[in-house]
């Protein structure tokens, strides 16, 4: 077998994808796998906030909530023994804000600029809203769908892979109507994939649409 060497390039082999950045560039795409042997290279520097928020239970979603007015806010969904809940970051520790979620379902976090608002999503339990001091299950959410993905973008809210009521559909994406000084959701208003939604997320100006078999731009 014959080798060639390649200078200047990082790690075993160069991945070359049109979801590659520029540097500096951030990109949020839940469930985008990237298998590529060779370096792990971190942006920027980092934290650590506060002390170890639960022992011996999985981080089931995080989100940093930067917010109109420039602060940040830091949120950790954290399994348990019987049910999950979402830790906030306030006064150099992290306080529990008793959601009392369903225990090993995934958190995502998505949000609204219009609204200056958090939204989250777990797929078992009703779709939440959070203003920055208190969760609610109606605030810009009532007749919202739960679902396992969630996505703002553009003046909409996006749910994908949900359950309306007691039918689940893992193929539609339910969105907000066009979000002015609320957000509001209806029962017809969806869009359809031919196959199983396993991610939504933004790439470039466009929303992608991962899928089991398919992608959609």
């Amino acid at each position: 077998m014959e080798f060639t060497k390649i200078i200047g390039l990082n790690g075993i082999n160069r991945q070359v994808s049109p979801f590659l950045i520029e540097v500096g560039e951030l990109a949020d795409v839940e469930n985008l796998v990237s298998e590529k042997i060779g370096v792990l290279e971190k942006s920027f520097d980092y934290t650590i906030k506060g002390a170890q928020i639960v022992d011996n239970y999985s981080i089931l979603g995080a989100v940093d909530f930067y917010r109109n007015d420039a602060t940040h806010d830091h949120l950790v969904a954290v399994d348990g023994a019987s049910n999950a809940d979402i830790y906030f970051y306030t006064g150099g520790s992290w306080t529990a804000q008793s959601q009392s979620l369903t225990k090993a379902n995934k958190v995502r976090f998505a949000y609204s600029p219009t609204l200056d608002t958090l939204f989250a999503v777990n797929y078992a339990d009703a779709t939440r809203s959070w203003d920055g001091s208190s969760w609610s299950t109606s605030t810009n959410v009532t007749d919202a769908a739960k679902a396992k993905y969630i996505l703002g973008w553009g003046d909409r809210i996006y749910l994908g892979n949900c359950v309306l009521g007691v039918t689940s559909y893992p193929s539609r994406i339910y969105r907000s109507d066009a979000i002015e000084s609320s957000a509001t959701w209806q029962s017809d208003e969806y869009i359809v994939f031919d196959d199983l939604i396993t991610g939504i997320g933004v790439n470039g100006e466009n929303m992608f649409v991962g899928c089991q078999d398919s992608t959609y731009l």
